[in-house]
């Protein structure tokens, strides 16, 4: 939460000073007062934060590992006055403190060169459950180091891929895609997987770049969703009828997954199950 910072403040801590000091009170208020003036300007701009954000503030606070300008609380290092804008261009407010060329930098990132990568794509700016400020979903090779298995470093340490996404991802995830008998959605082939999920980390489960029903409205038309049961919390019964079964998402609601299967399927529509005797509905709805 907020320090608070005023007359009464500063006038105590210099009283605290000069008893142990030689140096009269009106030159430690002189040499204080810009230090104390910058503390009440972060302590003003933390309020306003405060005031729409606070359960977002405290959550960030609450974090396991919180990044340290926030938890000294320079909110102004990174973020400008003005609501929403900030001291640098988008993507490079950690170079204000973080230089892309150390080589501790360098080695935390397996001694590849991340100079020019989107440090939030990977990274939470407050607070984290993860260390490194990593995001709460993590792909499994890049949390134990074994990057080699996508990339490969150049002879000046820059990052490439070995090969074409969509082919990395096959040579572990090819069980996901049966191109035998059965219907491939579209989007693998025409954009790939990491148009739709991240490759490293994201907050989302199953490593998605975005919530599951706004990514799948990128491409099919909104107006279908509303012929769908999309975004809705089933009752208790229906999910302890199904034993727990029911595919749901991490919030319990219905979405695009728990009827269609997002990546192949022998059903038409990719559903999960045949509409034949009416399965699909069953695997939700009590057979009366």
């Amino acid at each position: 939460m907020p320090i608070r910072v005023g007359g009464l403040q500063i006038l105590t801590v210099v009283m605290k000073i000069q008893k142990y000091s030689i140096i009269p009170v009106g030159v430690l208020l002189l040499w204080l007062l810009p230090v104390f003036a910058y503390a009440q300007e972060q302590n003003d701009f933390k309020v306003q934060c405060l005031e729409c954000h606070q359960e977002t503030i405290e959550k960030w606070e609450a974090s396991a590992y919180v990044h340290p300008p926030f938890k000294e609380g320079k909110c102004t290092a990174c973020h400008a006055t003005e609501h929403m804008e900030f001291t640098s261009k988008p993507g490079q407010s950690c170079l204000i403190c973080h230089t892309m060329t150390l080589e501790k930098l360098r080695q935390s990132h397996f001694g590849a060169d991340v100079t020019g990568k989107d440090c939030t794509s990977c990274h939470y700016t407050h607070g984290s459950e993860r260390k490194g400020l990593l995001k709460e979903f993590v792909h499994t090779p890049f949390l134990k180091g074994m990057c080699n298995i996508c990339h490969k470093l150049t002879t000046d340490g820059k990052i490439e891929l070995k090969d074409e996404p969509g082919k990395l991802c096959l040579s572990c995830h090819k069980a996901l895609i049966d191109k035998e008998g059965g219907n491939v959605h579209p989007a693998l082939d025409l954009m790939g997987c990491i148009d739709c999920h991240s490759p490293h980390t994201t907050s989302r489960e199953r490593l998605l770049k975005k919530d599951q029903t706004k990514l799948c409205l990128d491409c099919h038309d909104p107006d279908q969703i509303k012929k769908h049961p999309s975004d809705v919390v089933p009752s208790g019964k229906i999910i302890k009828e199904q034993n727990y079964k029911v595919k749901l998402s991490k919030e319990g609601k219905v979405v695009c997954s728990s009827c269609h299967n997002p990546h192949s399927s022998k059903e038409h529509y990719l559903l999960q199950e045949s509409m034949d005797q009416a399965q699909l509905c069953y695997s939700c709805h009590r057979r009366e």
